[in-house]
């Protein structure tokens, strides 16, 4: 099974402009402290088509950190399905027929790595100052149930970090052939077991 980087966000220690992404998830993620989030309280949510399936192991949530003249710093968590009822009551207006929609938090034995990591990260950050780079992807994975789907596969994307926050949108009905060449996506979304 492989993990495809269908959504990633990217989000800097200093937040640069994004386009595509609402005023209200711009000013979400401008006002928070990315490196002070309570991995517990974090949530990821997936719509994605019913012509591709999440699979199991749904998403991994990357962390990255470069300092200047070190090696860039790499760290992935397996998420786990939130199955929790106020986040299916949130993400009930977000359902549609005939796709998947599901939400994902960090597993609880990695509440503490990434505490860690954060940590870390923090500490370069009062070191380095913004030439301390970060990074925060969330890859679903995904496979396809009989062959690639042609155009469009229409994926969409939200965010918790916050509880006061809700969930804000990263990308919403973002067609895959346009986030990927035909080739990446033959290789990212392989064939369901």
């Amino acid at each position: 099974m492989r993990r495809a980087g269908l959504f990633v966000l990217v989000i800097g220690f200093v937040l640069t402009a994004c386009s595509g992404m609402s005023l209200r998830t711009l000013y979400v993620l401008a006002t928070t402290d990315v490196l002070s989030l309570n991995p517990e309280l974090l949530r990821v949510a997936v719509r994605v088509p019913d012509r591709i399936a999440l699979q199991r192991n749904g998403a991994t949530l990357t962390l990255g950190l470069q300092m200047p003249g070190k090696a860039r710093i790499e760290r992935a968590f397996p998420l786990l399905e939130a199955g929790s009822e106020s986040d299916s009551e949130v993400l009930r207006d977000a359902e549609r027929f005939s796709y998947t929609l599901k939400a994902y938090r960090v597993r609880p034995e990695d509440v503490a790595a990434v505490q860690q990591f954060l940590a870390e990260a923090r500490q370069a950050k009062a070191r380095w100052g913004k030439q301390a780079q970060g990074q925060i992807s969330i890859s679903p994975n995904v496979c396809h149930r009989s062959t690639v789907p042609p155009r469009p596969i229409l994926v969409s994307s939200w965010l918790k970090i916050t509880p006061e926050a809700g969930y804000v949108a990263i990308s919403e009905d973002a067609d895959l052939y346009d986030l990927l060449s035909e080739k990446t996506i033959d290789a990212l979304l392989p064939p369901c077991d």
